[in-house]
């Protein structure tokens, strides 16, 4: 098996676009959210972060039925955007409602936010022709607008996020941060509205050390709950490819496709399947190696 499946990795995507965003810093017992820490504010960092929220737009964009046109008089529901509001922006610049749900959300940090957005205010006219820059230069001057709104919850709990009021559901690298995966899943059909679509790229692998991916499944389900609530939720939540698609289901979501776009390392897994077998982990002891082999990958689900 483990040779089919490191076989068939050169037919499917390397590396999807989206990946470069989730390699995020873990953060260490006593630190802040990431969210929360002191932005670098560089010239060269600015520029990569816009670079990085114009490459995530796209991507959004492209996955969308008829592309940018589809959002005209729809409501969004952003996941966990991260350091800056960048990307919902560009979404209400082709007529959406966007609401952004965020556990630890980012606020306004003068210093970088506002060369940020100035920034990304001068690339949208080159990057999207057509797009409509007005909403980004009111939230410039006011920090807020109408067409954003920002909801300061987990996605386990949307608590004032409006029953059946979302449209199109967007995430990166978010979804393994939910501490209970199974709320996440029925607040999202809670607010869904019927025929809605998401799409969510999700990373497997344990962020403490993304060169050995899969080691937080070694541990015990009591040692990793302590690791989870230390670090923020930033090291993984350890559900694997299957285990979310049956979580959808049971929400009522139809996975339209799922794309592996990210593999683990051949001799990395040689080397982790017989120390996950002795583990006597009964959770992870059966998986076979290709659900062990995928680490990122982007599902495309449909409510019903």
């Amino acid at each position: 098996i483990l040779q089919f499946v490191l076989g068939i990795r050169g037919k499917l995507p390397s590396l999807n676009p989206w990946s470069s965003a989730v390699f995020l810093s873990s953060s260490l017992p006593g630190n802040a959210p990431v969210n929360h820490r002191q932005r670098d504010n560089s010239p060269t960092a600015l520029q990569k972060d816009v670079a990085h929220t114009l490459a995530v737009a796209r991507q959004y964009l492209s996955w969308l039925p008829g592309g940018p046109a589809y959002l005209e008089g729809k409501t969004v529901l952003e996941i966990g955007p991260g350091i800056n509001l960048g990307t919902a922006l560009i979404l209400t610049g082709f007529g959406a409602k966007v609401f952004v749900a965020d556990r630890f959300p980012c606020g306004w940090e003068n210093s970088y936010h506002s060369p940020f957005y100035s920034l990304l205010l001068h690339q949208l006219p080159k990057e999207f022709p057509g797009i409509r820059t007005c909403f980004l230069e009111a939230f410039i001057q006011h920090h807020q607008i109408p067409e954003l709104l920002v909801f300061p919850h987990q996605l386990e709990d949307l608590r004032t996020v409006p029953y059946h009021s979302i449209d199109i559901f967007l995430s990166n690298a978010v979804l393994e941060h939910c501490q209970d995966p199974w709320a996440a899943c029925r607040e999202m059909a809670r607010v869904a509205r019927p025929g809605a679509i998401a799409t969510h790229q999700v990373d497997f692998r344990d962020h403490r050390d993304m060169n050995q991916p899969l080691e937080f499944l070694l541990l015990t389900e009591d040692e990793f709950q302590k690791e989870f609530e230390l670090r923020n939720g930033e090291c993984g939540n350890r559900m694997r490819p299957i285990e979310w698609e049956t979580t959808f289901r049971e929400h009522g979501w139809k996975v339209s496709s799922f794309e592996p776009n990210f593999f683990t390392e051949e001799a990395y897994l040689k080397n982790f399947l017989p120390r996950l077998q002795t583990a006597a982990q009964p959770r992870f002891g059966d998986l076979l190696v290709p659900e062990l082999s995928i680490l990122c990958g982007r599902y495309q689900l449909e409510f019903s």
